[in-house]
């Protein structure tokens, strides 16, 4: 655990492992590190992964501008320069998935394999009035925050987590439920997610009312090299509520993955797991 100073900005962060490959993970909106926590439990001791609390949330700064999304894509390049990360596994939930993309079509040499869990599609998150009315109810009313939290997390481990990120949400800064919201709504790459060249794994939960699987598939269309995991009775956080058949679905596929620099195109196809063992 530490803190990391870039331009106008100190950056918390924690690191787990001493392997040879890097794992960088960036968490959602109004989250922090803490939805990694149980992930980074059972990190394979060929990783060494670092996840970092994003501007406005967790233990980093607040300060009173740069929500939007290129700004955070700006920051993740400082933070990696400082770190001296030259080449990583890449892996973003929800807004951090939109990150994610964004920073590897700028930085396509720093990226091994790209991860997107329950993302932000390349075209935008939808946004209209109803949905900004609710954005604005939920920064003001503790008690409508839990209970969309609770709904978006509805499985495995999930119920036992949703006290714990409405604390978490409760405390990130005011503008991350208004102007990061807008931010996402605006930030459209989908022309340009074809380039991406790094095997990129998709999963998403089935059941996710955060961001609707149907949303995502523009995004899904338009990967090149991509494969797609979706998850039944999973909501929006698959790290949080299953977060060991996540890991092993994640390991599995960058160790596949990550053999070569310049690996063959994957093959597109779709796999539906169940990871409660129910039908």
């Amino acid at each position: 655990m530490a803190n990391l100073q870039i331009e106008g900005l100190n950056i918390y962060y924690c690191k787990k492992g001493e392997g040879p490959e890097t794992l960088l993970l960036l968490h959602g909106n109004v989250s922090s590190t803490e939805y990694w926590d149980k992930f980074l439990r059972i990190l394979p001791d060929r990783y060494q992964a670092i996840a970092l609390d994003q501007r406005g949330c967790g233990k980093s700064e607040h300060p009173a501008d740069g929500y939007s999304i290129p700004q955070y894509v700006e920051d993740l390049g400082q933070f990696v320069d400082r770190l001296g990360l030259r080449r990583f596994h890449l892996l973003g939930h929800s807004m951090g998935g939109q990150i994610a993309m964004l920073f590897t079509l700028k930085h396509p040499e720093r990226v091994q394999t790209l991860g997107l869990l329950d993302s932000v599609p390349a075209d935008g998150l939808f946004l209209n009035d109803e949905i900004r009315g609710f954005f604005q109810l939920i920064l003001k009313d503790r008690r409508a925050l839990r209970q969309a939290l609770g709904g978006a997390m509805p499985y495995g481990e999930g119920p036992s987590f949703a006290e714990r990120a409405t604390e978490i949400a409760s405390a990130c800064a005011p503008q991350t439920f208004t102007e990061n919201m807008e931010s996402m709504h605006r930030t459209n790459f989908i022309s340009e997610v074809s380039q991406i060249a790094a095997s990129t794994l998709i999963l998403h939960g089935k059941d996710d009312v955060v961001i609707p699987l149907e949303y995502m598939v523009p995004t899904m269309k338009a990967m090149t090299d991509a494969r797609v995991v979706i998850y039944t009775h999973c909501g929006h956080s698959p790290n949080v509520e299953w977060p060991r058949e996540f890991a092993e679905t994640y390991f599995q596929f960058i160790a596949e993955r990550g053999k070569s620099s310049h690996p063959s195109p994957l093959p597109p196809w779709r796999l539906c797991r169940n990871p409660s063992g129910r039908t």
